[in-house]
């Protein structure tokens, strides 16, 4: 799922930095989103496949993955110690206002999150696959402020994955 939402938010004009643990896992989420961009350029459904494959960013450095970044997406697997681990550890990287994000499609993030980080804690879970289909799925927390929810629905309608309320 990752490769495919870094994908979205390139094609739709945004710089994406993808960070993953190794360097051969970093290769194939390359390889895929050239290809899939390649795929959508021919298909006439996207206009310049190269240059969304320029906005995006490879890297096995996680403090520079997210350096000043104003929203963060986790997609890892659906373990709940992992996720938990990772948040602790973005939360020591990231600013105050930063919004931390969760594709996952059942699991409750809000429990594993810092509390620190509630207001600015959302789900939005991609239905697969994420560079096709036009549909995002966004859940508020119990602190999630409206803002995030503002900033979530503006930036996957300019993505225009986000057709229904």
């Amino acid at each position: 799922m990752g490769p495919g939402i870094a994908q979205t938010y390139a094609a739709s004009g945004y710089e994406v930095w993808l960070y993953s643990r190794t360097e051969k896992t970093l290769k194939r989420a390359k390889d895929i989103i050239f290809s899939s961009l390649q795929f959508l350029e021919n298909e006439g459904r996207i206009e310049n496949g190269k240059a969304a494959a320029e906005r995006v960013h490879y890297t096995t450095d996680l403090a520079c993955a997210v350096q000043d970044a104003w929203y963060v997406v986790e997609s890892i697997s659906e373990r709940p110690d992992d996720k938990q681990k990772l948040y602790e550890k973005l939360d020591g990287m990231l600013s105050k206002d930063t919004i931390i994000s969760s594709n996952t499609s059942y699991m409750d993030i809000f429990e594993l999150m810092p509390p620190v980080r509630q207001p600015h804690a959302v789900i939005v879970h991609w239905i697969a696959p994420p560079q096709l289909l036009p549909l995002v799925e966004v859940v508020r927390g119990p602190q999630t402020t409206q803002e995030v929810m503002n900033a979530m629905t503006q930036l996957h309608r300019t993505c225009q994955k986000f057709r229904f309320e």
